[in-house]
C-alpha cells in the first residue's frame, strides 16, 4: 500500500513543530536547534506564513542516493564540501525538511537525482523505487543523450516518471563551457518523445553568457515553436545569477507561453523582480 505523503507531513510537522538547521545539510538532514525557535520560526510566522499559499509545488528538488549524504557518511571537514558535496537529499529527508522550512504548509516535491554518467542507472533507480511509496511526490529521469527514442520511453514508462531533465556534462564527449550547445544534451529524438506525450522539459542551460547568450536563445525559441506541446522549464532563470544575463534573456523569451523558469537557487531580487513583470 502506498504511504500518503501528505499525511507524513502533517504528523511529523505535529512532532517537530518545524525546524531549520544548516549543520546535516550535506546529509540532507536539518535538526532542531534553540536559534531556530528563537529567530526562523517567529521570522516565518510573522513574515512568511501568511504569504505563503497553503499548498506548495516545488518544481526543482534533486532526491538522490549519492556516495556522500547517506547517514552513517563521514562528515566533510571543509565548508564547501559540507554544503555542496552530495548534491542530493534521500526523499524521506526532503519531505522532513520540508516540515521544518514551512511548517503548516503542505509542499509537493518534483524530483529528480543527480548524476554523472557512470551512475545514471542506480541514480533513477533509486528514484523510481522512491516515487512507488508516495502519492504526491512526481519524478523526472535524468538522461543520457544518447539513448534512443524507444530507450527513453522505456526508461520513463518503467520508472513512471513525469518529465526529463538533461544536463550538459552529460555529453559522451565533453565539450568546454562555450562549445556545449542544447541540443547537445537534449537531442532532437528526445524532444519529439516530450511533445508526442506532453512532458516537463526541465533544463539547465550551459555556456558562459547562460540566459543572454544569442545561442541559447534562439534554440530556446526553436524548442518553444517546433515542440508546443512541451512544457519547458528553465532552471535558475536559466542561470541568470547576475541583471544582465536576465535583463537580455528575460524579455526575448518571455512571448514564448511553452517557457517557464524555475527560481531555484537564484537569489537575483532584480532578476526576480523583472521575471515576474514579463513573464
Amino acid at each position: 500500500m502506498k504511504r500518503n505523503a501528505q499525511n507524513v507531513l502533517l504528523i511529523t510537522y505535529y512532532v517537530l513543530m518545524g525546524v531549520f538547521d544548516m549543520q546535516d545539510l550535506r546529509q540532507g538532514r536539518l535538526d532542531i536547534t534553540p536559534h531556530y525557535y528563537k529567530v526562523d520560526f517567529p521570522f516565518y510566522k510573522e513574515h512568511l506564513e501568511d504569504f505563503l499559499p497553503d499548498e506548495i509545488i516545488d518544481i526543482h528538488s534533486h532526491s538522490s542516493n549519492n556516495p556522500g549524504i547517506q547517514p552513517d557518511d563521514p562528515r566533510p571537514t571543509s565548508w564547501p564540501d559540507w554544503v555542496t558535496f552530495g548534491h542530493g537529499m534521500l526523499l524521506p529527508n526532503l519531505l522532513d525538511a520540508y516540515l521544518k522550512l514551512f511548517p503548516g504548509k503542505q509542499v509537493f516535491p518534483v524530483c529528480f537525482p543527480i548524476c554523472d554518467r557512470n551512475d545514471v542507472e542506480e541514480r533513477n533507480l533509486y528514484l523510481a523505487e522512491e516515487l512507488k511509496l508516495y502519492d504526491n511526490v512526481w519524478g523526472f529521469i535524468w538522461t543520457l543523450p544518447d539513448w534512443s527514442k524507444d530507450e527513453l520511453m522505456r526508461r520513463i514508462d518503467d520508472g513512471d516518471f513525469s518529465g526529463i531533465k538533461p544536463y550538459p556534462y552529460m555529453v559522451k564527449d565533453a565539450k568546454s563551457e562555450d562549445e556545449i550547445e542544447i541540443f547537445d544534451y537534449l537531442p532532437h529524438e528526445h524532444l519529439e518523445l516530450a511533445e508526442e506525450n506532453g512532458l516537463i522539459v526541465m533544463l539547465h542551460i550551459g555556456r558562459s553568457d547562460r540566459l543572454a547568450d544569442p545561442l541559447n536563445i534562439r534554440q530556446l525559441k526553436e524548442i518553444s515553436t517546433t515542440y508546443p506541446n512541451i512544457k519547458l522549464i528553465v532552471a535558475h532563470i536559466g542561470r541568470s545569477y547576475c541583471p544582465r544575463h536576465g535583463m537580455i534573456g528575460i524579455p526575448a523569451l518571455s512571448k514564448y507561453e511553452n517557457i517557464l523558469f524555475d527560481i531555484s537557487a537564484n537569489t537575483e531580487q532584480s532578476v526576480m523582480e523583472l521575471l515576474i513583470k514579463e513573464v
